[in-house]
């Protein structure tokens, strides 16, 4: 009789521990799922300004835009190109009708190839490639207001491809590095896709985007501008997560 209590007992010792270490188990396990430091929270929408100014900042330029028209004076009397007072010192681009003509800045003076009673548009930028004239130019003094006119000038950012390509280039190459130049938050990641406006990709930085959700993205219209002052409306994808 004795015995038969002493077993009983000790059995129900052992149910008892056996369902105390089961709970003890499902508590770790639940503990481990909610402070688990290698689990990634979803992120706030609001990392996606955080990511879209430090790309804007890594390939973003400026570019100084204006036109020029020439006094009626001077229609016909020029006859390959013609030289002003620089109007910033940089690199110019000229355009007549969107078509690039030949252009330069050079010594102070800005010089256009001459296309008759047009208006040229101006694109002023030291990330452009100047194509030079060969003539020997007429230059215009600037004193006079009925030689020239000169339409506003306005500064604007614009994204520069040659820029995007080097993000591309450093994002392949070491991502822990230009996060790190970024200063973006290193518990997060992010990729983008540059796209025309047909939904065409052109190119993409993305190589560690994550399966399932907690993925934030946003498309950006944005205007993307190349060495020869070519400005194409894009759409570019940002994620981070």
């Amino acid at each position: 009789m004795r015995n038969a209590k002493t077993m009983r007992k000790n059995g129900a010792s052992h149910v008892e521990f056996m369902l105390s270490f089961a709970i003890f188990i499902i508590f770790l396990a639940f503990m481990f799922s909610f402070f688990n430091p290698l689990k990634k929270t979803s992120v706030d929408s609001s990392i996606l300004t955080v990511l879209e100014k430090a790309v804007r900042d890594k390939t973003d330029i400026k570019i100084t835009t204006t036109s020029l028209v020439l006094g009626k004076n001077l229609i016909g009397g020029i006859s390959n190109c013609f030289g002003i007072e620089s109007i910033t010192g940089e690199n110019i681009i000229a355009k007549v009708d969107g078509l690039r003509i030949n252009s330069e800045d050079k010594s102070g003076r800005d010089y256009i190839e001459y296309k008759g009673d047009k208006v040229y548009e101006l694109f002023i930028s030291n990330n452009f490639i100047e194509n030079g004239v060969s003539q020997s130019c007429t230059e215009i003094n600037s004193g006079s207001g009925s030689n020239y006119t000169l339409g506003v000038t306005k500064e604007k950012k614009f994204i520069f491809m040659k820029n995007l390509e080097k993000f591309k280039e450093d994002y392949d190459k070491d991502y822990d590095k230009l996060k790190k130049d970024m200063v973006f938050p290193q518990q997060n990641d992010f990729g983008i896709v540059l796209m025309e406006n047909n939904g065409k990709e052109v190119f993409r930085a993305l190589n560690k985007e994550p399966t399932g959700t907690g993925v934030q993205a946003q498309n950006l219209n944005v205007e993307v501008v190349d060495e020869n002052a070519t400005i194409k409306s894009m759409i570019l994808n940002i994620r981070a997560w």
